[in-house]
């Protein structure tokens, strides 16, 4: 399955490779960082020291107690490797656990920097954050060298495959390593900012600004933009299920090789019916979540038009095919 977080507790699941969508419960306090699996477990990481940890597949969440000096500190990755859970945060901080994310343990990254990525990579993990900070760690996380990146720009997130580590970040930015993270090579990835980059099926895709994608199957010597179809800004993106899967503002999910959507068909059964009408309705109204129908969110700007509900209805007289 699925899983985006998002802020103010909000999470959604799905299990049916992002055809439909849950909304779930994770109290993760003012906003959420990442959220990664492993060992059998979904680990999420958010504000105010927040972690949580799931083992049904993130239809519920436990909390996890980290005493530490500043409370007000926020995780924002989380990642899995060789045993070990790592997460990245303001001020340098990095805590790691080997129990399934029962317990965590601080450890001294030896920065300041805020670290907003973080990624395991063949045998090490490494870092991302402000003033172009890059950290690598060879010991599960314990102990973290400094490396030079090559910009001074923030880095927002961090992938890794076929033998490529990239980072990407502000002023369209890229870093790429292609010897496990030792060293690093700058490049221009895209326009404004970046936010988050997977990669999959032989490439590397980079998310951010509204309207665009950029990818890149040799992040070392080009990168290539496409219209993304999205109004809003896209927030972090992975792959799975052989498609690449987008989530950003106002509920916003994108999804690359997506069959074509029957606006407002809800349950992707092939038509719109009237309770899937009241749905987009309630949607328009703030009454629930755009995530109960992301069928209805044709122009993916995170919300429904009283234009999109007037072509729903008449799909639901006239059918979607």
């Amino acid at each position: 399955g699925l899983v985006g977080v998002g802020e103010l507790g909000g999470a959604v699941l799905s299990e049916d490779a992002g055809r439909t969508w849950t909304l779930v419960p994770v109290a993760v306090g003012t906003s959420s960082g990442g959220v990664v699996e492993g060992d059998g477990v979904l680990v999420t990481v958010g504000g105010y020291h927040s972690i949580q940890t799931s083992d049904d597949g993130g239809r519920t969440w436990t909390e996890r107690t980290i005493d530490l000096a500043n409370p007000f500190d926020a995780h924002m990755d989380v990642a899995f490797g060789d045993g070990s859970f790592v997460t990245v945060g303001t001020m340098g901080e990095i805590l790691t656990s080997t129990d399934r994310g029962r317990t965590w343990t601080e450890r001294s990254s030896g920065s300041d920097a805020q670290l907003n990525g973080v990624v395991f990579a063949g045998s090490r993990f490494v870092a991302v954050g402000e003033g172009g900070t890059v950290l690598t760690s060879d010991d599960g996380g314990i102990g973290w060298q400094e490396r030079d990146s090559k910009t001074f720009s923030e880095l927002r997130a961090v992938a890794q495959g076929n033998g490529a580590i990239v980072a990407v970040g502000t002023e369209g930015t890229a870093v790429v390593s292609v010897d496990g993270g030792t060293t690093w090579a700058a490049r221009v990835a895209g326009i404004d900012e970046l936010r988050g980059v997977a990669y999959g099926d032989g490439v590397f895709v980079a998310v951010g600004l509204p309207g665009y994608v950029f990818t890149a199957t040799d992040p070392l010597r080009s990168w290539s933009w496409a219209p993304s179809g999205c109004a809003v800004w896209l927030y972090a993106i992975t792959h799975a299920d052989g498609r690449f899967t987008a989530v950003g503002a106002h509920g916003a999910i994108l999804q690359s090789g997506s069959p074509e959507v029957c606006g407002g068909d809800c349950n992707d059964d092939g038509g719109v019916t009237v309770d899937e009408l009241i749905t987009l309705v309630n949607i328009a109204l703030g009454v629930v979540s755009p995530a109960t129908c992301t069928a209805g969110d044709t122009n993916g700007d995170g919300t429904v038009s009283v234009d999109e509900i007037v072509a729903a209805v008449t799909r639901a007289l006239q059918g979607c095919r």
